[in-house]
């Protein structure tokens, strides 16, 4: 593209309208499990993440996240995360 143009932009639906109470019950669980696996296909396998709003505050919630991060699909996709991060950091 001709450095004269602006750069282009996917328009997606990012966010649908029968989502905005999980939106509302908890940003970090909707921008997880909903929105990232949405516009960034190696978070795809972050829809299968507990809701982190019922995970609760004792040591069996966090034994229900490491369950679930063991998962083949959820490991890969952190996988591949902690390889675009260190391209990240190497063009830093």
């Amino acid at each position: 593209m001709p450095p004269s143009h602006s750069h282009q932009y996917l328009e997606l639906e990012n966010m649908k309208g029968d989502e905005y109470d999980f939106f509302l019950d908890g940003l970090a669980g909707y921008m997880l499990r909903v929105y990232f696996p949405r516009v960034c296909g190696a978070m795809e396998a972050f829809k299968l993440l507990p809701q982190l709003s019922s995970l609760g505050y004792s040591y069996r919630g966090a034994l229900t996240l490491a369950e679930a991060l063991v998962k083949p699909e959820i490991a890969t996709a952190i996988e591949t995360l902690q390889k675009i991060g260190s391209e990240l950091e190497r063009w830093r």
